[in-house]
């Protein structure tokens, strides 16, 4: 993540702790203990209303241009992604760029933006270290793969640094301070050509050089969070003798769990007031509260031929609650999750939820921590992978991939819009 708040959405999935190895090499605990959280809100309703944001302008990007993260207010890191045809397949090729938006010349960046790295596949996350001098981020190993390798750039010499070339979790990367990262991989880092059949939490330290440490490690490993010592994620356990439940991951049994860095041990996360399953815990920038996103969606049987016998009935709600402890408050429900960002002073959410039945509701919200009123900003056909506020809480890099058909099937086409506000 970029030093605000951002998440940036891709498939949720989860473990169970059965599938976690006590090891003290790998520094885990030998029991994992279970820790409860929460204290009610200051959220009184979730009506559409004005805010205290005015929104006074969006500038958007050309299509194709996919925003990454802010390097400063006015500053954006951001790729160029583009289809080319190789053996008949598809391929998509991304360099890495930074873009000023203070005096824009046209929607059309690559006329005024600056190359920085190149990129062979997709690069798929930037994340900005807090003193901004490097940037971690994940190039994809292959055109349609969700894995790739993670690398360093330092901004000042312009050097690359690969940190690990196999199977790293694209999205999934948190800086604990100016030296050291942590990211979620999958499979062996001494096999290359090994395919995970679980994953990792990685640190890396750029002062021990090539030296690796892993964290934790469970079959499944998702959406990576950090508030202050402790590091919050998501671990499922794939089922085995339910095939037809396997395939569809966001609804594999899983529990919240953090890790302390100071002691090495690792706890279940219980909500006090949350009964559904929890999938992600979003800190806000000063750590008093937490956005949680919940999961009930289930498989259902559709009466139909057994091509279409099940389908998925998506069920998804937000929380807000303070860390200290109380009961949380529902703060919004819709059929998808898509991404969430705290403002940096933490008065505003941005949230994206998708609504399949009204279309209207499909529009990105602004949430009103104090007073639980939200505001709707950009279009329904939006869907957005990213929401990133700028270092002044002013400006909003709202990222979207938008399905559409490609030679060999269906790919992401990305539209990239910042709206300002007073």
């Amino acid at each position: 993540m970029m030093p605000q708040q951002q998440t940036r959405r891709f498939i949720m999935v989860a473990l169970s702790a059965a599938a976690l190895v006590s090891s003290a090499a790998y520094g885990y605990a030998k029991a994992p203990e279970t820790k409860t959280v929460g204290k009610q809100a200051s959220v009184k309703d979730n009506k559409p209303s004005s805010s205290a944001l005015k929104e006074i302008k969006t500038l958007e990007l050309d299509m194709g241009w996919s925003g990454l993260g802010w390097q400063a207010e006015n500053k954006l890191f951001l790729t160029k992604a583009s289809w080319k045809k190789h053996d008949q397949l598809p391929k998509k090729f991304n360099d890495l760029f930074t873009l000023n938006i203070s005096n824009p010349t046209s929607t059309a960046p690559e006329k005024w933006a600056k190359a920085i790295a190149a990129g062979k596949e997709e690069i798929s996350q930037a994340t900005l270290s807090p003193d901004k001098k490097h940037l971690f981020y994940v190039e994809r190993s292959t055109y349609e793969s969700q894995y790739g390798t993670a690398k360093i750039i330092n901004l000042q010499t312009g050097k690359v640094l690969v940190v690990v070339s196999n199977y790293v979790i694209e999205g999934e990367g948190l800086w604990l301070n100016n030296d050291s990262i942590v990211f979620i991989g999958g499979g062996s880092i001494s096999e290359p050509g090994a395919k995970p059949t679980s994953r990792v939490i990685y640190r890396y330290d750029m002062s021990y050089g090539k030296e690796i440490f892993v964290l934790a490690k469970a079959d499944r490993i998702s959406n990576l969070e950090k508030s202050g010592d402790k590091l919050y994620y998501q671990v499922s356990k794939k089922p085995v003798n339910n095939k037809m439940k396997a395939d569809f991951e966001q609804i594999w049994d899983s529990q919240m769990k953090s890790y302390d860095l100071n002691t090495k041990k690792e706890n279940v996360i219980t909500v006090k007031g949350i009964t559904r399953k929890m999938e992600q815990m979003i800190p806000s920038p000063d750590g008093s509260r937490f956005l949680i996103v919940t999961n009930n969606s289930a498989l259902v049987a559709t009466g139909k031929d057994s091509l279409n016998k099940y389908v998925i009935r998506n069920d998804y709600q937000l929380y807000l609650t303070e860390a200290k402890g109380g009961t949380p408050k529902k703060v919004a429900a819709g059929d998808q999750f898509l991404a969430a960002s705290w403002s940096p002073e933490g008065n505003t959410i941005a949230y994206h939820m998708s609504d399949f039945k009204n279309l209207e509701n499909n529009k990105i919200r602004l949430l009103d921590v104090k007073t639980g009123k939200t505001q709707l900003i950009g279009s329904i056909i939006d869907r957005a992978m990213q929401l990133s506020w700028s270092p002044s809480g002013t400006k909003l890099l709202i990222t979207n991939a938008i399905p559409i058909q490609v030679p060999n099937g269906t790919g992401q086409a990305y539209y990239t819009s910042i709206v300002s506000f007073k």
